[in-house]
């Protein structure tokens, strides 16, 4: 099953529950690039993936750092995982904002149960 988060000026939704292997896409609805950087490690727990990377300049840092998922999404497009393993997961949406300081950070949660 394949289920949308929309960032806009906010997330759509902004907490989801999913099953095992289950898709999840962000589709970025903005006119700038949204970037969605997990909070935790996740590299072994992705069965698929679309547009995400694990590392970049978080893994100088730490060998779990390089385990964290990101990507950045232009305006109109999406990326997706798949998540293998039953828990909670939570990102950042980091989004250019008009406002003094010029970034917005929202946070999500992805709830993950095992298949039935």
């Amino acid at each position: 099953m394949i289920h949308d988060i929309k960032v806009g000026e906010s997330l759509n939704p902004p907490k989801l529950e999913v099953r095992v292997g289950d898709e999840i896409r962000w589709i970025n609805t903005r006119s700038a690039p949204v970037r969605i950087v997990f909070v935790d490690p996740l590299k072994d727990r992705v069965s698929c993936q679309n547009e995400f990377e694990f590392g970049g300049l978080k893994g100088m840092f730490s060998d779990e750092a390089s385990n964290v998922g990101e990507t950045t999404i232009e305006p109109n497009q999406y990326a997706s995982l798949c998540i293998s393993s039953p828990g909670s997961y939570s990102y950042n949406s980091r989004m250019v904002a008009n406002t003094p300081g010029g970034e917005t950070t929202l946070t999500g949660k992805i709830w993950v149960a095992r298949m039935e």
